[in-house]
């Protein structure tokens, strides 16, 4: 879909307005990957097999999140 609006793009207003929204996108998803990162590290309370199940989850997420920024930042690389 990115690409498609990149490719759409014409006018210099067009790109400027893509590549805001791009922007954004991208750094929301890095601000929610270090919140994922912040709650891996807290201690729920609970037993630890759980507590470290939990973790592995956020962290995973985080991981996908700062992929999809990275892709959103290449896309932008092409504007």
């Amino acid at each position: 879909m990115e690409k498609a609006l990149v490719e759409s793009a014409v006018t210099k207003e067009q790109k400027t307005a893509i590549g805001n929204y791009l922007k954004a996108i991208a750094q929301q998803k890095v601000t929610r990957a270090e919140e994922l990162r912040e709650l891996a590290r807290r201690s729920t309370g609970g037993k630890f097999l759980a507590s470290s199940v939990q973790s592995q989850k956020y962290l995973k997420q985080a991981q996908a999140l700062e992929k999809e920024a990275q892709r959103y930042q290449s896309v932008l690389g092409s504007l």
